[in-house]
């Protein structure tokens, strides 16, 4: 009872420190993805393949309240984390941080192809346009604010998870 009670606070805190804070910082810094970058951090240094509750939670939680600028977000952030879960586990290590970084940015490139796919898919029927051209530096800036963050928390996760498990 207490892992998903931590669970839940910790994506609650994760996700209103992305939507609230950070998400109204000016452009090249409002484009970290906290959430994600920090459910990989968790699925890959800590082995835990519930981490990607969150990225599948987030878009959920996006989709709820309208808060993504493209449609179907669950389907999208679905589909980033079975990405994340099968390079974990197939393609890149565990234990350094290049494997961490490279599951990162390889998560928000099928993220990013995904959320094209869809805008593709939505424009045949919908006439609002959305540049490519911003939508590539968005993508861009996600992936470097992800590597910011994760050269932030990397070192920090490993005295961290010690508390936590002391918790349990």
């Amino acid at each position: 009872m207490t892992r998903i009670l931590w669970f839940i606070l910790l994506f609650i805190l994760l996700t209103s420190l992305e939507l609230a804070f950070i998400s109204s910082l000016p452009f090249p810094f409002s484009a970290a993805p906290l959430v994600i970058t920090l459910s990989i951090l968790r699925l890959q240094a800590q082995n835990d393949p519930y981490a990607i509750g969150w990225i599948i939670l987030y878009g959920i939680l996006l989709d709820l309240f309208r808060l993504h600028t493209l449609p179907f977000a669950t389907l999208a952030y679905a589909i980033a984390a079975v990405a994340a879960l099968i390079m974990s586990r197939l393609l890149f290590s565990n234990r350094s941080f290049y494997g961490v970084l490279g599951t990162t940015v390889s998560v928000l490139i099928v993220l990013s192809v995904t959320e094209i796919l869809t805008l593709f898919a939505t424009q045949l029927t919908d006439t609002s346009i959305i540049s490519l051209e911003d939508y590539f530096s968005f993508t861009f800036w996600r992936m470097i604010g992800a590597t910011v963050l994760l050269l932030f928390f990397f070192p920090l996760q490993r005295s961290f998870v010690s508390r936590i498990h002391s918790l349990f």
